[in-house]
């Protein structure tokens, strides 16, 4: 039986975020649930302190079932090797 990966995206409201986001949904498949956090949707700061918890220092941030997976630019291969082979 296989379990869903969860996906979680750090962003911010600029074009590299925006880019990271469209790449990230390219590589996704039916098996993943992905969550987003936006700025705008953080309210009460707990996306600020899930994102400290993963380690996460800069956006966009991929966070692939718990793990901070990639920071920064990256590509639809690159996420779907990583989905393909999990993170370390």
């Amino acid at each position: 039986m296989n379990t869903k990966s969860k996906i979680e995206l750090f962003r911010a409201n600029c074009k590299l975020c925006d880019y990271t986001e469209d790449e990230l949904k390219k590589a996704i498949h039916d098996d993943c649930e992905i969550i987003i956090y936006r700025p705008e949707d953080c309210i009460d700061g707990s996306c600020c302190i899930k994102a400290e918890n993963y380690g996460v220092n800069a956006v966009p941030a991929i966070v692939i079932n718990g793990k901070l997976a990639i920071t920064g630019k990256t590509n639809t291969e690159q996420i779907k090797k990583l989905l393909k082979g999990g993170v370390k």
